[in-house]
């Protein structure tokens, strides 16, 4: 969970989940700051500052596509399992996304759902977008000698 206005985030979970979003979390801040970063500044044609509603626009279209990848690679996870195992993940998964729930439920009984950035600017969407389809989400993959 997020908020904007008090400026902080809340992680539940297990710990070594916990430490996962950490190592996840800085690992994608730092490639969307390096991407953001590398787009430069932006100007509209009559030479205005848009560099504000592009940035806004590349983190929050970045979010959402990287939410997106997450969410396509915990499916297909389940599949892998289910397929090579013959065990279904599913009620499991369940099990702890009640648990996170209903920890959520109780540190925060008034928690609302909104849309926290609109993206304004097509430019930076783009952007955001791709340069969340180039991110790594994986660890340091091994070395091979040669």
């Amino acid at each position: 969970m997020y908020s904007l206005a008090a400026g902080f985030s809340t992680v539940i979970g297990g710990r070594t989940n916990l430490r996962s979003v950490e190592l996840l979390y800085n690992s994608l801040m730092v490639q969307a700051t390096s991407a953001m970063t590398r787009a430069g500044a932006k100007q509209d044609s009559a030479g205005r500052s848009r560099t504000r509603s592009f940035r806004q626009s590349f983190l929050a279209a970045f979010a959402v596509r990287i939410g997106e990848r997450l969410t396509e690679s915990a499916e297909e996870t389940v599949r892998e399992v289910a397929d090579e195992t013959g065990t279904d993940l599913v009620p499991v998964m369940q099990l702890r996304r009640e648990a996170v729930d209903a920890k959520t439920e109780e540190l925060f009984p008034n928690l609302t759902f909104q849309a926290a950035t609109r993206i304004s600017n097509y430019e930076g969407h783009i952007a955001g977008r791709a340069a969340a389809d180039r991110a790594r989400l994986q660890g340091a993959e091994e070395l091979r000698a040669r």
